[in-house]
């Protein structure tokens, strides 16, 4: 996957801005790519699954359930909401990280992040998820 993305950077160089910082630059390429993965895995999963169900015992189930849940509440959300998601709770940037990656302030990093949350709870089960949060569940 590296080596994809250093290829992929090494293409895209003279589209390279150089006012911009380079670091940032290939941090985008690799996030596209990731994205491209993520999207091919996705449609090979679901051909898959509508192909040949998966056997999964009675207590992995309900994690499958959970999961699957999950993925299907991110879908739902803005391209906005999944990459500030992906970017902060996933890979575990910063704030100031997450908004040089995307070319946003870090105000909007924020404000994204906790509208993007809130509309997951929301799809996820409203005050339910909410207080499950809470809780620590």
């Amino acid at each position: 996957m590296v080596q994809e993305v250093f290829l992929r950077a090494f293409r895209a160089w003279s589209t390279y801005r150089r006012e911009a910082n380079a670091k940032t630059f290939i941090l985008r390429i690799a996030r596209n790519h990731i994205y491209d993965v993520l999207r091919k895995r996705r449609t090979e999963r679901n051909f898959l699954l509508s192909t040949h169900p998966p056997h999964v015992s009675h207590d992995a189930s309900s994690s499958v359930d959970t999961r699957l849940q999950v993925e299907e509440a991110l879908s739902q959300l803005k391209v906005e909401y999944r990459q500030v998601i992906a970017l902060r709770h996933v890979e575990g940037r910063s704030v100031p990280e997450t908004a040089q990656i995307l070319g946003w302030s870090d105000a909007k990093v924020r404000t994204t992040t906790n509208r993007a949350l809130a509309k997951l709870r929301d799809i996820l089960g409203g005050d339910e998820a909410r207080d499950a949060g809470r809780q620590g569940v």
